[in-house]
């Protein structure tokens, strides 16, 4: 090649044809811009980074054969020893690096655990010719590869990037029927949306008084005996399993009856309709949206057995 270089213009339109036309194997136009830009600045011509270099597993190689080719044009020499499907060996000399004898067997590769890749079972020899050329040339002059791998080594590269962790979700205990205060402080931290799990227990008895009064006045109202609790109510709880669980057009529904429910029962606000809940379903409720399916289900039983005594007076 000429002293002259080549603009980075030209450069870039080159790795673009050559990505385009896919003859060579490069991933992308940037990946080969990259090796022309190493070639020119050997004092190679940038085209001919199609015909040494090779991107594997995202890392540059170079051709064994452009290895060899590069590393006798500088001076150096090679000569084989022994060359078959259980051994290799080969002994090279350079002016500035002295003499020096390498040699790859089947036996080193099964100890490096390299056998178990299809490609050494089915060429053995090349890819022993192959790791002999890398080794040999590194070693006696590196200005060749310097900071490259062949693809042979490449493919042998086994990935060590450890695994991220996979984030652990602590375990979840269901708690039902509890009294309150008697649920353990972690037990409160880990249960579900059916576990009595109250901001402080004054705060929690506070709000089922309040609800009993208020199911005290509506009683007094119509005219129903006072002191109407939950369980007086025969309660039947759907057993739901994943393919049971209710549609967001049925929770809607859910949701609507309860209100309706509530109404007829005598609920006069939201408030009211929120208090009475608190009777029901044993836990502080912020809004009937919050209900849990079971909750949702026993809200609806407890409302409809009692305003079906409602309407037998």
């Amino acid at each position: 090649m000429s002293n002259e270089l080549i603009c980075i213009e030209d450069i870039q339109k080159m790795a673009t044809a050559a990505c385009k036309s896919g003859l060579f194997a490069m991933p992308s136009p940037e990946a080969a811009l990259t090796l022309m830009l190493l070639c020119q600045a050997e004092g190679l011509h940038p085209i001919q980074a199609l015909r040494q270099f090779h991107i594997i597993k995202n890392k540059p190689a170079m051709r064994s054969d452009a290895m060899l080719a590069s590393f006798q044009k500088a001076g150096g020499s090679i000569q084989w020893l022994e060359v078959s499907d259980t051994a290799c060996s080969a002994k090279f000399s350079h002016p500035q690096g002295g003499e020096l004898v390498v040699e790859w067997t089947m036996e080193m590769a099964k100890k490096a655990q390299l056998t178990g890749n299809p490609t050494w079972q089915k060429f053995p020899r090349a890819m022993m010719q192959a790791r002999c050329i890398s080794s040999g040339v590194r070693a006696v002059f590196p200005a060749v590869i310097c900071g490259l791998y062949c693809p042979e080594e490449v493919q042998d590269m086994v990935d060590v990037t450890p695994e991220k962790p996979k984030p652990t979700k602590p375990a979840l205990k269901r708690v039902e029927n509890v009294p309150v205060g008697t649920i353990h402080a972690d037990d409160k931290q880990n249960a579900t949306a059916a576990t009595v799990s109250p901001t402080n227990d004054a705060e929690h008895l506070a709000a089922i008084q309040k609800g009993r009064a208020l199911v005290d006045k509506i009683a007094a109202e119509r005219g129903k005996p006072a002191g109407l609790e939950p369980e007086d109510a025969e309660i039947v709880k759907p057993e739901l399993v994943a393919a049971d669980r209710p549609s967001a057009g049925e929770m809607a529904a859910q949701l609507k009856q309860i209100r309706k429910l509530a109404q007829e029962y005598g609920c006069k606000t939201p408030g009211d309709s929120g208090e009475l809940l608190v009777i029901i379903v044993g836990r502080n409720v912020d809004a009937a949206t919050s209900l849990s399916d079971d909750e949702r289900s026993k809200a609806i039983a407890w409302l409809t057995e009692a305003t079906s005594e409602k309407g037998a007076e």
